[in-house]
This record gives structure tokens, C-alpha cells and sequence, in this order.
């Protein structure tokens, strides 16, 4: 936190310290929203904060604007062959699985109930309002790809269908990129550069068991960055607008790569097989 507010101070000095309250107490009250899912007037009361409701509220949108523009700069897909040809063995050495430089899956985060005739967009196929985020990560957890602007009722082969990473892999396979895949579970379409899971009693579905122990970690990251952020886990719904909900998902991401890059430990979640040939080993490049 202390290295992002240092960024902000240098950068964003002039808007985020635009009134009385000083940048370290706007990222302080941010962070523990994002953290543990407090309301804003209880962020307000904490001691080391000591900001009003409506002070909070004002400072947790400043704060995310701002946080939304450094997005770039900590979630990107893969592009150097160095870089691919590292997550390529990584994952080949671990699970056998050859060719795979990230994987995909939806989660939903829940929202408050919108005006009526907005909810049925968002009312996803288990019953409550929510935003159909798509997540894509590597070998060590790390958040590639993150598309979070989507209604709970979209399936997750829409998203894929509209999503600008799928047309930056087929001009990749276009311009000859072969052996570079994601893999996804049966949601997902079967692409030249996307690998899903087999059918049941197909005479594929032997495949399926190293196809789910590599894709599992995804479920771990997504895991690992609900319960980073608790904001955005399941028991939590947030009390913004769709778009502010979008923003603080992707910002999320950003801040739990973030946390990946200085080394913080990780939440324990028993999602996955996939074992990280070193745990420790979860260095990102150079920002």
C-alpha cells in the first residue's frame, strides 16, 4: 500500500490532495474497503482514519479513479516470447500440459438491486445481481487479463466472444503463433488458441483430468483475490453503481498483483491441485 500511496503522492498529487484530508489517509480508508468489505461509515470511524461517511464516500471514488488509471500498468497479457516461453515451462514442468501461457474463468460479484427496469440484465442464473467478471491468470496467480464491465445474465462464451483478448490471440494464430493456448472449462468454445475441457463419455474426456488440474489455478487465483479483497467475495455485495462496481473489481486485480510483486502472503484457499514448483517464486517484471 505504502509503495502504490508513494506513487499517487508523486503522480496524483494535485488531485488527490485537492481539500484538508492528506493522500495517506484517502488510500487508508480505500484500502480497508477494499479489504474487508466495510462499509464507509465504519471506515470512517476507525481510529487511525477518523474521516465522515460522506468524506469517505467522496474519497473512495477519488481513490478508485485514480487506482483505475495504474490498472495498465499492473494487469497485461503476456506479449514478450521470453515472457510466454517462462509461463510456457512453468506450466509444462508442473503439469505436463504444453503450450499454456494462462487460463480463463468467469466469477460473478455481487451487486445491490438496481432500478427495475435494469435488474433482469443483471440477475445472473443463481439469483442474485451481479457483474460476469472474466479472469485470466498465469502461473503464479497473477492476474493477465481481467474484463469486469459485463451484466450477471451474459454467459461466460459471450464475454469471451466480445472480449478483445480473443482478437488479440487470432491475429496472433493469423500471424503463425502456434502452440500458445489459454484453457477454459466447458463454458467456453472450443478455439485454435483456447483450449476447453472434453465432453463427458467422449473418447476425449481422459483428457479432461490434466486439462482441470492446470486450468484449477485459476480457481485459486480468483480465490486468492476475493479473500485479498473482500469487497468483492461472495457474502459481500457492493453498494455502488455497476460501472464504480466494474472499477473496484479491476482495481482489485491490480492491487492483488500488486501484493504478488512485494511478496505478501497469500490467503489460504483449498481450491486447486496445481502446486507452484516454488511458492516463493512470484516476482513480476519491473514497473
Amino acid at each position: 500500500m505504502l509503495s502504490v500511496g508513494n506513487f499517487l503522492s508523486e503522480d496524483e498529487d494535485e488531485y488527490l490532495q485537492n481539500d484538508l484530508n492528506p493522500s495517506i489517509l484517502k488510500l487508508a480508508a480505500t484500502i480497508r474497503i477494499l479489504a474487508e468489505g466495510s462499509y464507509q461509515k465504519g471506515a470512517g470511524n476507525d481510529f487511525h482514519v477518523s474521516l465522515s461517511q460522506s468524506s469517505v464516500s467522496k474519497v473512495f471514488r477519488e481513490c478508485i479513479e485514480v487506482f483505475i488509471m495504474l490498472c495498465p500498468d499492473w494487469i497485461s497479457f503476456p506479449t514478450a516470447e521470453e515472457e510466454k516461453y517462462e509461463i510456457k515451462e512453468h506450466f509444462l514442468n508442473n503439469t505436463g500440459f504444453p503450450g499454456v501461457i494462462g487460463c480463463i474463468d468467469g466469477t460473478h460479484i455481487k451487486i445491490v438491486a438496481l432500478k427495475m427496469e435494469e435488474r433482469f440484465k443483471y440477475l445472473n442464473r443463481k439469483g442474485f445481481y451481479s457483474l460476469n467478471v472474466t479472469v485470466v491468470c498465469d502461473n503464479k496467480l497473477r492476474i493477465r487479463y481481467i474484463s469486469s464491465h459485463h451484466h450477471g445474465s451474459v454467459h461466460d462464451s459471450l464475454v469471451w466472444n466480445t472480449s478483445d483478448l480473443k482478437q488479440h490471440l487470432k491475429e496472433n494464430f493469423g500471424n503463425g503463433e502456434r502452440n500458445t493456448w489459454i484453457l477454459g472449462d466447458a463454458g467456453y468454445p472450443l478455439e485454435k488458441f483456447l483450449f476447453r475441457s472434453a465432453d463427458e463419455g467422449s473418447p476425449e474426456c481422459r483428457f479432461n483430468k490434466i486439462h482441470s488440474k492446470t486450468r484449477n489455478i485459476v480457481e485459486r487465483a480468483i480465490g486468492v483475490l476475493k479473500n485479498r479483497f473482500r469487497c468483492i467475495l461472495g457474502a459481500r455485495q457492493l453498494h455502488y453503481t455497476p460501472d464504480i462496481c466494474g472499477k473496484v473489481t479491476a482495481v482489485c486485480a491490480a492491487l492483488h498483483n500488486t501484493c504478488i510483486h512485494f511478496k505478501i502472503e497469500m490467503p489460504i484457499v483449498n481450491t486447486s491441485p496445481y502446486v507452484m514448483s516454488d511458492p516463493n517464486d512470484v516476482e513480476m517484471k519491473d514497473h
